[in-house]
């Protein structure tokens, strides 16, 4: 059994008519030294970051200052970019751009620290947003390794805020839990330009002009784009056997909640041959979904896909759990396919 994660991309970027000199405008909140807020990394804050607004143009990496006052380490963690709920203080998916660096924790200075994105979107002018930095990949991997974020105790950048969430290694806290949020703001910079592939000619002049492709119409030349995995697989191991008052359950863990409908896979081999056998398929005791009902055959293996919303998925989902169970209906031998079912 597997079940796929399907995420949409964000068309954001607009294209603009006019010709212009290409350049890069960053979303700069502010550049000072000023910190006594909090420790963030490794056995700390997990996650911090900086609400913004979109500039029209491609994101292509961060920026962010921090003061060490430990020794000594070398640690990674993550910087990612997107959309921002500011009504309910959360991220909204997918993901629209990350990449990965490392701090070096060598104590007594200040550093900043940069971030090229591996993957980039486009940031629709004047929509919310969120930048920010974590260690939840990698959380329990390392010791105690932290660092003081430099922040300012005012309203610099007044169209966003420095947001923070202590989710430990809970990636699925970053779209799902409400941010802390403290009145400061972050000394971030999110890196941006309108000359993506750096040829000297703006981006949505080539678009326009048709001398550049973007398939996918999310604002990025195609030539620019390198495009996160767009789902995700998990498999269950074979259980039986199934029938009218034999039903198994597939435990899953880590599960991250869906952009889109989710997939679901089934295969079975059982007493399945007239079209009152079926199996019957729920997600933690959601709705039942019939399976095989066109009296397929007996003791053959069989597969059926079908599809489940993103909302009941989702609903689902418990403490970061899953559990897919599997029925037969009222006349499935258990025992027809001598065990095998």
């Amino acid at each position: 059994m597997e079940w796929n994660r399907y995420s949409t991309r964000l068309a954001a970027a607009a294209c603009a008519v006019a010709w212009s000199a290409s350049a890069s405008a960053d979303v700069t909140v502010a550049n000072w030294n000023w910190s006594n807020w909090t420790n963030w990394g490794y056995c700390n804050l997990s996650t911090m970051g900086q609400t913004f607004k979109g500039n029209g143009e491609v994101c292509t990496g961060a920026r962010f200052r921090q003061y060490y006052d430990g020794c000594c380490a070398t640690v990674p963690f993550r910087a990612l970019v997107c959309r921002w709920d500011p009504i309910n203080r959360r991220a909204i998916g997918p993901i629209l751009a990350q990449g990965d660096a490392v701090f070096h924790n060598y104590g007594g200075n200040w550093s900043d620290k940069e971030v090229n994105f591996t993957t980039r979107a486009g940031l629709a002018q004047g929509e919310d947003y969120v930048v920010f930095f974590t260690v939840a990949p990698w959380w329990g991997n390392y010791s105690c390794y932290t660092s003081q974020p430099a922040v300012n105790p005012g309203d610099t950048y007044p169209q966003g805020e420095l947001v923070y969430l202590d989710n430990s290694s809970n990636q699925n806290a970053w779209f799902n839990s409400t941010w802390g949020n403290v009145g400061y703001d972050l000394n971030v910079t999110v890196r941006t330009t309108n000359d993506c592939d750096s040829n000297g000619i703006v981006d949505a002049n080539e678009l326009a002009a048709g001398t550049a492709i973007d398939c996918n119409a999310d604002g990025i030349i195609d030539s620019c784009a390198q495009l996160a995995p767009f789902a995700e697989v998990r498999i269950g191991d074979e259980q039986g056997p199934i029938g009218a008052a034999a039903s198994v359950s597939y435990d899953f863990e880590r599960v991250i909640p869906a952009q889109g409908d989710v997939q679901l896979q089934v295969e079975a081999i059982g007493d399945l041959s007239a079209t009152h056998e079926f199996l019957i398929v729920s997600v933690n005791g959601g709705p039942a979904h019939a399976l095989f009902t066109a009296a397929e055959s007996d003791c053959n293996w069989l597969s059926q896909t079908i599809t489940i919303s993103r909302d009941e998925f989702n609903a689902a989902i418990a403490n970061d759990a899953l559990r897919i169970n599997v029925s037969g209906s009222a006349t499935v031998d258990a025992a027809a396919c001598k065990g095998e079912s």
